[in-house]
């Protein structure tokens, strides 16, 4: 199985460095430092996947001057109940640019058969691979829970507002937070010249909705969810 996601660790680790800093509803007064991060939860887990979400797109994109360079389109669909071998799985489908096409069945979250191009493959073997397959695939998601929360507090936030908006056919809150001029952050040799990051408000958690960022070798990372349908 192959998936064509960028493997630089180092360059995920700086974008989702800059997508931790989740938030609640707030007021004009708030800052920055006022808001809680406790309530951030992004689908990092195939069950969370399945508890929350009927319906998931996202899009990631590198520029280099102005150009694009590389572009990944990621595509989670739950399809419903079918019987695979004596059991009733959940079946959700994984479809986008850049990647595989990848149909699997879940009982209780645990694999039950997976097909990747058609081609079938042992239940046991993907089971074992399911949690880097995922982590590959929700990379923009999946660090968050992994980095420290604090990092940015006290770094480089200009501002931070709140807009209603559109994921999609959604309606949501989102939450706006500009920095600028970070370079005093030393993350090997980034240097992040500005970013944008917008955190969706649903009614019972919050979650990366996108990001701008643009560092001062003229390079800038972009993801945005695209769609999103809850359970």
């Amino acid at each position: 199985m192959k998936i064509r996601l960028r493997e630089n660790l180092t360059l995920i680790s700086l974008l989702v460095l800059l997508l931790i800093i989740g938030a609640a509803p707030l007021n004009a007064q708030d800052s920055f430092s006022d808001l809680p991060l406790e309530n951030l939860e992004n689908p990092t887990e195939v069950s969370e996947l399945l508890a929350n979400f009927s319906r998931l797109e996202f899009r990631f994109r590198e520029f280099e001057n102005g150009d694009l360079t590389q572009e990944t389109e990621i595509k989670y669909q739950f399809v419903g109940k079918e019987e695979v071998q004596g059991t009733q799985a959940d079946k959700v489908i994984l479809r986008g640019k850049g990647i595989d096409s990848i149909d699997i069945w879940l009982d209780q979250g645990k694999i039950v058969q997976i097909e990747v191009d058609g081609e079938r493959i042992p239940a046991q073997m993907a089971d074992m691979i399911k949690e880097e397959m995922f982590q590959a695939m929700f990379f923009p998601f999946y660090y968050v829970d992994h980095l420290n929360l604090k990092t940015l507090e006290e770094k480089g936030v200009t501002q931070v507002s709140k807009s209603r908006e559109m994921i999609g056919d959604t309606e949501v809150d989102i939450i706006r937070i500009e920095l600028e001029k970070l370079y005093n952050i030393e993350i090997e040799e980034f240097e992040l010249e500005s970013g944008i990051l917008r955190i969706a408000e649903f009614e019972d958690f919050l979650m990366i909705a996108g990001y701008e960022i643009k560092t001062i070798d003229n390079e800038e990372f972009n993801f945005e969810v695209e769609m999103v349908e809850l359970r």
